[in-house]
């Protein structure tokens, strides 16, 4: 039987790296999840009303939170899990805000509760990963690896990063309470990657800084990271960090007194 991997995020930087690094392998179906291809109806075997089980990209219909829920439901319910010996998710999308502005003011946007907390940050890190892989390990028994991306500041807590912060945290209680011998839970904590998005995001990144882009992660490099850490590990919930060494790195560099002055300047320019 075939291995199934589900990534959502496919067309992202690293999401097409693990296109890339599952394609070559042999009996690995991959289904993708973006918004930019074929509604999934496209793709449903008319004879068995599930999915054809042959790699593809589908789109789904999100236009609001319970937009992406019905959609996500649709999807899973349309996946044939007799078909596949093991199934691997990866969510290799979400936001991850810096939430200082130009003038070094702490703020929170998209707060519609009030909490405090970016409304994007939860939805998509915490809402729809809980959502998804709960209804993965329902569907089937075989055995379920899940993915998610953190970052190797999360453990330092700076303030900038609040929302995120907050929201891995929520997110890695719900993936612990759920791990066992079956489900396997890999949170891969990541510096910077060298991708355009990183440059667009962080457009003054080498200008007005020190850091060196030849210390980053290319996507491809974090993406046969996942896919090494699936064929070593079997159950259970693990969560690795993984860059490249860079000379000025200190151990103090996460903490807010240097992190939030250096992120500055590397967003806005002075």
């Amino acid at each position: 039987m075939k291995r199934l991997v589900i990534i959502s995020g496919i067309t992202g930087a690293i999401g097409n790296a693990l296109l890339a690094e599952y394609g070559k392998q042999k009996s690995t179906v991959i289904y993708g999840i973006s918004r930019q291809a074929l509604n999934l109806k496209n793709f449903i075997n008319q004879q068995n009303n599930k999915f054809y089980p042959n790699t593809f990209v589908c789109s789904l219909s999100k236009a609001t939170a319970q937009d992406y829920e019905n959609s996500y439901s649709e999807f899973i319910n349309l996946v044939d899990f007799n078909n596949f010996s093991e199934v691997i998710y990866i969510h290799a999308l979400g936001v991850y805000p810096f939430e200082v502005n130009e003038k070094g003011e702490y703020i929170v946007e998209h707060d519609s509760n009030g909490d405090g907390i970016d409304d994007r940050c939860t939805f998509l890190s915490y809402n729809l990963f809980r959502f998804i892989t709960t209804k993965i390990i329902e569907k089937t028994t075989t055995p379920v690896h899940c993915a998610i991306f953190g970052g190797l500041a999360d453990k330092h807590g700076p303030q900038a990063h609040k929302s995120w912060i907050y929201t891995i945290n929520k997110t890695k209680e719900y993936m612990k309470s759920v791990a066992n011998n079956r489900i396997h839970m890999l949170i891969l904590n990541i510096s910077s990657a060298i991708c355009s998005h990183e440059l667009i995001t962080r457009p003054f990144v080498f200008i007005n800084t020190s850091a060196d882009h030849s210390c980053w992660l290319s996507p491809f490099e974090i993406g046969k990271k996942i896919i090494k850490e699936f064929r070593i590990k079997i159950g259970g919930y693990y969560e690795k960090d993984i860059f490249n060494h860079w000379d000025e790195f200190k151990p103090d560099y996460y903490q807010d007194r240097n992190f939030t002055p250096k992120k500055m300047a590397e967003l806005f320019k002075k």
